[in-house]
């Protein structure tokens, strides 16, 4: 789905639905969704890839296009290795708070969302994930911004989630398809202006403070601020776990002599995209978001690796071997899926997403905590960027 701003359409554009039957692609929709917004919908395959749309000022208009180029557009999920094979994430809570609805869970959720036509809600699709016996009543109130919210179990690991908005309000998703534990969703009134992200301050060098002629290297570290990320044995948090690798991450490259921008060196909020965008300013190389995990079942262990475009392939490959090989720790593969961060870097800048263990598993969250693990890891992550570097 695409919106322009401040868009009608020409009334000489008489047809609005065209089939397009390539590509993943069922059909192509236009509509004008609101008196200054015209949209256009793409009927997309369940089994089709991400799209991505861009301004192209020589050609003079909007190219829509499947993320990673054409040959990517049918081939995700891949239940043999994205995070669509994973464990199951068990819905936990739905709470409305002022015009902000958020939907919780115990693991991460990849999703898609959209509009459905048949009922005029804001469906999210949910995989994999269960529904627990009984969800806390969110409590909507009478005259609210959400009318009703119905969950159904499609199958074995899908869930899907029908927001109906009142008939004054609409949907925003502040960060689509983020790929997290928790799904944020504005409503906002008809007749008010699209909510804009809250303004982010880099902490990042600037490019002249950046050693000239090298690659520079983004480390993300994931969550932060009033986002603790998972929650561990002994109420270990995972915004500290991921600030302290990164730091050390951050200070090993530059002893290298790497160029190092990294996406927050304190206990900050930083929503997804400004992340992304911190990248892009700074004509990174490569991207890291790096991450712990946590699951409902203590036993559950090991060291995950994610990715999405082919072109992330081999850093994502490099790395996780780097990672398994100087820890010990269990290999629980490399996946392709649609975090935030690997889906929207741009293409041509290599993106992964590191989950260095299991908070919730006791020996492996109570090592996840010390000193001396996370050095173990920092030097693994900075050794597999260098080796990947190396052999371009």
């Amino acid at each position: 789905m695409v919106d322009f701003l401040q868009t009608s359409l020409s009334s000489a554009l008489t047809q609005r639905a065209y089939t397009i039957n390539r590509l993943g692609v069922s059909r192509l929709r236009i509509g004008q969704f609101e008196p200054t917004v015209a949209r256009v919908v793409l009927d997309v395959d369940p089994s089709s890839s991400d799209w991505e749309a861009r301004y192209d000022p020589q050609r003079g208009g909007i190219w829509i296009q499947p993320a990673g180029g054409g040959m990517q557009a049918s081939l995700l999920p891949d239940t043999n290795a994205s995070g669509a094979s994973g464990p199951l994430a068990t819905l936990q809570s739905v709470q409305l708070q002022g015009n902000q609805l958020t939907i919780s869970a115990d693991g991460f959720m990849f999703y898609r969302a959209g509009w459905d036509p048949d009922s005029g809600g804001y469906r999210i699709s949910v995989a994999p994930a269960r529904l627990p016996q009984s969800l806390p009543d969110p409590g909507l109130p009478a005259n609210g911004p959400v009318a009703r919210i119905r969950f159904v179990q499609e199958d074995e690991r899908t869930v899907s989630i029908l927001v109906q908005p009142s008939e004054e309000f609409n949907v925003f998703e502040p960060n689509p398809g983020q790929g997290s534990r928790r799904i944020t969703l504005q409503l906002q009134p008809l007749n008010a202006p699209l909510p804009m992200a809250q303004p982010q301050v880099s902490p990042s060098p600037q490019p002249g403070q950046l050693p000239v002629g090298r690659p520079v290297i983004v480390i993300d570290a994931g969550h932060g601020g009033r986002d603790p990320g998972a929650i561990g044995v002994d109420g270990i948090q995972e915004k500290h776990i991921t600030l302290s690798i990164s730091k050390q991450v951050q200070q090993l490259l530059q002893e290298r002599g790497y160029g190092v921008v990294m996406t927050r060196t304190d206990d900050r909020e930083i929503l997804l995209q400004p992340r992304v965008d911190i990248a892009v300013q700074a004509n990174a190389t490569l991207l890291v978001s790096i991450h712990a995990n946590a699951l409902d079942r203590s036993s559950v262990h090991g060291i995950e690796t994610y990715y999405l475009r082919p072109d992330s392939a081999e850093l994502a490959a490099t790395l996780h071997r780097s990672l398994v090989r100087a820890t010990g720790a269990a290999d629980r593969g490399v996946r392709r899926a649609r975090f935030f961060m690997v889906r929207e870097t741009p293409t041509g800048m290599p993106s992964v997403l590191l989950e260095l263990g299991y908070l919730t598993n006791p020996t492996e969250g109570r090592k996840l905590s010390t000193a001396e693990y996370q050095a173990i890891l920092s030097r693994a992550i900075a050794d597999g960027i260098e080796a990947f570097l190396r052999n371009r």
